[in-house]
């Protein structure tokens, strides 16, 4: 699997943090989706005009909670398909219950719109945005 496992679930959704819309046009090229207004670019102008940027996240997931344990598995499941990135992980074992916890640390990588560049993008002839 990929990044593009989430194309048809989440394109067009808003992102957790910031609430700007998530694009997967060009996640094949770029690795992770697009965050943000959405331009039609050329490919070459992809990397001449967005930027990575990352969200970082930390939990601790009670994994007899089903909906806990469900949340952690979103997570996992897109760090097994190249888009979140796993920097801690800790299970916690009681001897209370059949499940552990779990501390978790990781990012979100995005592609966006370089702001100091928007103005540049705008002004090229074939550029439209979609909103």
């Amino acid at each position: 699997m990929s990044i593009l496992k989430y194309y048809e679930s989440l394109n067009g959704k808003t992102d957790e943090t910031r609430g700007l819309p998530l694009y997967f046009d060009q996640a094949d090229n770029l690795g992770m989706p697009f965050r943000g207004p959405a331009f039609l670019m050329k490919d070459a102008e992809w990397n001449r005009y967005t930027f990575t940027s990352y969200d970082f996240f930390s939990e601790t997931f009670d994994l007899s909670d089903p909906a806990q344990r469900q949340k952690y598995q979103e997570i996992v499941d897109r760090c097994i398909n190249g888009w979140y990135i796993i920097l801690y992980r800790h299970f916690n074992h009681s001897e209370h219950s059949n499940y552990p916890s779990v501390y978790l640390e990781w990012i979100v990588p995005y592609r966006e719109l370089n702001p100091t560049k928007k103005n540049l993008l705008m002004s090229q002839p074939h550029v439209f945005s979609k909103e």
